[in-house]
């Protein structure tokens, strides 16, 4: 999580890639079945000249191989959708895009979705957008743009319970500054034993705004997990100005590399818990100070408490003398 404005999918039009899963070494072990549909999402930019009459191919780097190019679209306008269908033999790590003509493509974003999980490949605001040499929204084979441009992919995430015991020092190495954050490294980090989990029934909800470039934005009521970014203190969502989600976000997974919208359930953040504990501390020193009785022990029976009780109330109000007012009043009317 997250230090500028998430992604936010453009008006453009969107170039959608289905592809069929036959995930079966790698989504088997990890407990995903293999019988889910993945979808890659390409915003087609708005800017001058981003539509295509040649087209793009697209290839996957799958367990250590580049699968062959296959094409993606032949031809682009803005707000047009392209879609094609591919057989990979196990979720890629990364993709490759590449011109297939003499006629340039420009697109804003790039997304990768398994089911409910979303993985931004390619976030709008990372880079410059601009037709230029070495820009990564632009894919051209004659002029100033590159030919070809390849991205990483994140891993999707293994979701078990934090361990109890022995767990490693917390990772501060995975903190989701969407759109303008290109590292893409799945370092391992775990959570502290500290705070292993979120606490009660703190878990993500749908929101558009939970998108950054490297992450996985998990689907709806998955559980949080704290810990992983000092600004949630073990304990509660991070608000990050709001950039992913009303209520703030946090991480979902051990590695760091998937997180979420928190939910209305979750625990407050930052200033306002720390504003709230505060609050309920001077609230339990006035109420024990102003309603707690005084124990003593009796002396015949050390066991038996003798609770002294204040003989009027602190604040008592002032007896009120009907008739004296009265009499004021009508000396006062005369």
């Amino acid at each position: 999580g997250p230090g500028t404005a998430a992604a936010r999918s453009s008006s453009a039009g969107i170039v959608m890639l289905q592809a069929r899963a036959g995930f079966q070494s790698l989504l088997l072990s990890e407990g995903i079945a293999p019988s889910k549909h993945v979808a890659l999402e390409v915003d087609t930019s708005n800017e001058p000249h981003a539509q295509t009459d040649s087209g793009a191919v697209v290839a996957f780097f799958v367990d250590g191989l580049w699968t062959p190019d296959e094409v993606l679209c032949r031809r682009a306008k803005a707000g047009e959708v392209v879609k094609e269908t591919f057989d990979l033999g196990a979720w890629p790590s990364k993709i490759r895009i590449s011109a297939l003509g003499q006629d340039s493509w420009g697109y804003s974003k790039i997304v990768l979705r398994w089911d409910k999980y979303v993985v931004t490949v390619l976030a709008s605001s990372v880079g410059n957008k601009s037709y230029s040499d070495g820009s990564v929204h632009w894919v051209d084979s004659n002029e100033g743009a590159p030919d070809v441009n390849t991205y990483p992919v994140s891993a999707l995430p293994v979701y078990e319970s934090a361990p109890k015991k022995s767990a490693p020092e917390k990772s501060k190495s995975h903190t989701p500054t969407p759109d303008n954050e290109t590292n893409t490294s799945t370092a391992n980090s775990t959570v502290s034993d500290a705070h292993p989990e979120a606490a009660g029934n703190c878990t993500t909800r749908y929101d558009p705004r939970a998108s950054a470039m490297g992450y996985t934005t998990s689907p709806p009521g998955t559980p949080c997990v704290f810990g992983l970014d000092p600004r949630d203190e073990g304990s509660h969502c991070i608000l990050g100005d709001g950039a992913y989600g009303s209520f703030g976000w946090c991480f979902t997974s051990l590695d760091g590399g998937s997180f979420g919208s928190c939910s209305t359930s979750c625990p407050l953040f930052g200033a306002l818990k720390v504003l709230g504990d505060k609050i309920d501390d001077l609230r339990e020193a006035i109420l024990h100070d102003k309603d707690e009785p005084e124990v003593q022990h009796n002396g015949s029976n050390a066991s038996e408490p003798v609770v002294k009780q204040s003989p009027i109330p602190r604040h008592r109000p002032a007896a009120r003398n009907t008739a004296a007012a009265r009499s004021t009043t009508a000396a006062r009317n005369t």
